[in-house]
């Protein structure tokens, strides 16, 4: 008989929920290796040259384990490009995961400024006040999100029904 066996989970430290991050840190260790002339490298091979390589180099630096590797490399960049809203929210999720809420907060709320009609920074920081026990600007920060995300799904356009006739 044959016995299909499952992939075993991405492992998190017990005590720390399930975030957001945590799809971006399997978006993060499944995107290591590119393919160039044929032959699989890694992205470890290369410099990383714009803003994403390096928000993508410190969530896989945070997805191996190395949290203040990831978070040196965010800071480093935000000290060169401190527009770079990407990296703003990067840097609040990771400190969030660290349990690290002042850090996350500041963070988060500096991506708020450059972005403050995103979906996920406004999750970010409802998550963030929940956890500081602030349920009136948690639930003031989930509220924003959610018509965000209506927002967004106006814009959108649906899939139309197909037409059967």
């Amino acid at each position: 008989m044959f016995v299909r066996k499952s992939a075993p989970p991405i492992s998190r430290p017990a005590n720390r929920r399930k975030t957001h991050f945590d799809s971006l840190r399997c978006e993060a260790l499944f995107s290591r290796f590119v393919f160039e002339n044929g032959r699989k490298r890694s992205m470890r091979d290369h410099e990383p040259s714009s803003i994403s390589d390096i928000v993508e180099e410190a969530t896989f630096d945070f997805t191996m384990g190395d949290a203040s590797g990831g978070i040196a490399k965010l800071e480093t960049l935000l000290a060169a490009e401190p527009e770079a809203f990407e990296a703003w929210h990067a840097l609040s999720e990771i400190h969030y995961s660290e349990k690290q809420y002042d850090e996350a907060l500041k963070a988060a709320e500096r991506a708020h400024a450059l972005k403050p009609e995103d979906l996920f920074v406004n999750t970010s920081l409802s998550r963030i006040w929940l956890e500081k026990g602030s349920k009136e600007k948690a639930e003031h920060f989930g509220a924003q999100a959610r018509m965000a995300s209506w927002k967004q799904q106006l814009t959108q356009p649906q899939d139309e029904e197909p037409d059967i006739t």
